[in-house]
């Protein structure tokens, strides 16, 4: 048997009751100490008694018991009232209304009882004190009475959450298991001897099966089956918090599994790096040999844990946190070749040149853009920078800063102009077409800042010649002439 008082807020004795009274939770349901013969007139009587203290506060009382499915057949209707009986009897409530109703709607059979704490006669507000153990009390007395199976005992060295789940599930918890005096003796020795932490992680993984990770503001004990499962240290040893321990090893603790994981095999993935031959071998021999990704993470690269099934996505760690010759362009400049994500970077590295010469060399987006496309790449917006895409799926994209550190809108833009995509070529004449031979207008549509338009470019032309000084004039004369048809809205072409 299992019970436990439901705190409630304020008097909300109806409330309660009509819960534990629907028809979709309920098997049977009795008053006790009520003159009523129904649950409805009950509840009605026993509002009426509450009415009588308006200035008390917390008059109801919530219990639960819960019973194991072996001991199911044991219940009578005759029993479940005496259990109930002797459950209100220990904690004070013997002589006050009650409403009971057994529930069927989870996966173990057990009862509420919702108590006025009001006494029907005296009219006085009975508190409880230390319910908890009176009620362990008298269910070991019941269960002994009744053959039922008997409760896990509670050890009380351990916490409450342990304790519960102890209780409900009848299984050793985590906390249990850290605390067997033949697993805390070695857990002890292992902290006490360890000198580094890679030592201390590897021994409680090989000894004990677990490990030790950040946990708020300390560390925390965890499953290595399910790091979900955890125990503070210092609810182990008070002499052991994550200060002490990394006042001991002189170092941060890392910020999680993965990244301690990292630092335990750092020689490992450097040996790997050296003895590879190109980054294909070497993500490769890290996927095989010790489960870890690598990709592009910003302008660098990173590790990330292959099994790491996170649904927000795995967790990275930088090469270059791990150390220093692992960085990118350390990695680029030892295999002669730049790292690649997925089919279109590796299209890019076998483009390089070309590639490099289109980004160098172009004047406009425009061209750019034609000159990019007959080598199969688009080059598009991404976010707050330019990435190259795949012209069949732009889904399929690839920042342009992986394949040169060098390379970003801001320095492209500064360079040609603000970045425009590509425009299908139109043809282009100037308003007056007798211009359109002319010197000047040549050199505008060979300039590179051929994104203005042909006022803004003779508004803002430096240094015209003659007949470039005679052409503004002529269509600042034109502009403000009142041979101008507003009705119109077009240009007298006569002069």
């Amino acid at each position: 048997m299992i019970s436990k008082h439901i705190p409630s807020n304020g008097d909300c004795f109806r409330i309660v009751s009509e819960y534990i009274l629907q028809d979709n939770k309920k098997e049977d349901a009795w008053c006790v100490n009520c003159n009523a013969d129904d649950m409805a007139t009950a509840i009605i009587e026993i509002e009426a008694t509450q009415e009588l203290k308006p200035d008390l506060k917390n008059k109801t009382y919530h219990l639960t018991a819960s019973f194991h499915n072996e001991d199911r057949k044991k219940l009578s209707l005759e029993v479940l009232k005496d259990i109930e009986k002797e459950m209100a009897a220990a904690i004070g409530y013997e002589q006050h209304q009650r409403i009971v109703a057994t529930h069927i709607d989870k996966d173990h059979f057990h009862f509420h009882t919702v108590i006025n704490k009001i006494h029907p006669m005296t009219l006085k507000n009975i508190y409880t004190w230390k319910e908890y153990y009176k009620l362990q009390k008298v269910m070991r007395k019941l269960e002994a009475k009744y053959d039922f199976k008997l409760e896990t005992p509670r050890d009380h060295t351990l916490s409450r959450s342990s304790r519960d789940f102890e209780s409900k599930t009848w299984e050793e918890s985590f906390e249990s298991y850290l605390k067997k005096p033949e697993n805390l003796e070695v857990l002890t020795n292992i902290m006490d001897t360890s000198k580094t932490q890679t030592e201390l992680r590897k021994r409680l993984a090989d000894e004990l099966g677990i490990g030790i990770k950040r946990s708020g503001n300390g560390l925390s004990f965890y499953d290595l089956n399910d790091p979900k499962i955890t125990h503070k240290i210092s609810g182990i040893d008070k002499d052991w918090s994550k200060d002490k321990v990394e006042e001991k090893f002189l170092e941060p603790w890392p910020e999680s599994i993965f990244e301690g994981y990292l630092k335990d095999n750092k020689e490992e993935i450097i040996e790997l790096a050296n003895s590879s031959k190109g980054f294909k071998e070497l993500r490769k021999k890290l996927a095989e040999k010790l489960g870890i990704g690598l990709r592009h993470w910003g302008t660098d690269l990173a590790f990330y844990d292959l099994n790491d099934h996170n649904p927000k996505g795995p967790f990275f760690i930088r090469t270059n946190d791990l150390e220093e010759s692992l960085s990118k362009e350390s990695l680029k400049e030892k295999y002669c070749e730049i790292f690649t994500d997925t089919a279109l970077e590796e299209h890019l590295a076998e483009n390089l040149e070309v590639l490099t010469n289109i980004m160098d060399t172009s004047k406009t987006w425009q061209e750019m853009h034609e000159r990019l496309a007959k080598i199969g790449i688009k080059i598009r917006r991404s976010g707050g920078d330019l990435a190259f895409c795949d012209p069949l799926n732009t889904k399929v994209n690839s920042k342009i800063y992986y394949i040169n550190k060098n390379w970003s809108k801001k320095v492209f833009e500064e360079k040609i102009c603000k970045y425009q995509t590509y425009k299908r070529p139109r043809r282009r004449t100037p308003l007056f077409s007798k211009y359109i031979n002319s010197a000047i207008w040549s050199a505008f549509v060979d300039n590179k800042k051929m994104c203005i338009s042909w006022r803004e470019y003779l508004l803002t032309a430096i240094g015209l010649d003659a007949k470039g000084q005679m052409m503004l004039s002529f269509y600042k004369k034109k502009l403000v002439d009142p041979l101008f048809s507003k009705k119109s809205n077009s240009y007298d072409k006569s002069f």
